[in-house]
């Protein structure tokens, strides 16, 4: 199950420490005001930046970006499956048959003023 994750964790970490030594290049960083300007490209004053660090972090918002879609439908696609239902598996990440393994969910449903009458406290208006 954890193997689906590990190929874009990995990679996601290749690309964090790509971007943050561009950084350091480019605007002659400390390794930890790179790595913020990595995580929040939003947070970098543009007045006071090169050009190329503008568009760099362009670059970096829309890696970000694809980074959580990416993390997503790997995440979905682990506990839901491709068919759009609850997928069971074991600890060695082998599924179990899709039968009664799935969860049963249970419809409350509101059954009117006097429902819930009898050993439930009665609140007073006031």
């Amino acid at each position: 199950m954890i193997r689906r994750l590990i190929r874009p964790f990995m990679l996601f970490l290749l690309f964090v420490l790509v971007c943050v030594a561009t950084y350091m290049l480019l605007e002659h960083l400390r390794f930890v005001d790179a790595r913020f300007w990595t995580a929040r490209p939003r947070a970098i004053d543009y007045h006071h930046v090169h050009i190329g660090t503008k568009y760099f972090s362009l670059l970096v918002a829309v890696g970000l970006l694809a980074f959580e879609i990416w993390f997503a439908e790997r995440i979905l696609l682990t506990f839901v499956g491709h068919q759009g239902s609850f997928v069971a598996m074991d600890r060695s990440g082998a599924r179990l048959s899709s039968g009664s393994t799935a969860p049963k969910l249970k419809v409350i449903t509101r059954a009117g003023p006097g429902a819930l009458r009898g050993s439930h406290a009665h609140f007073r208006r006031g």
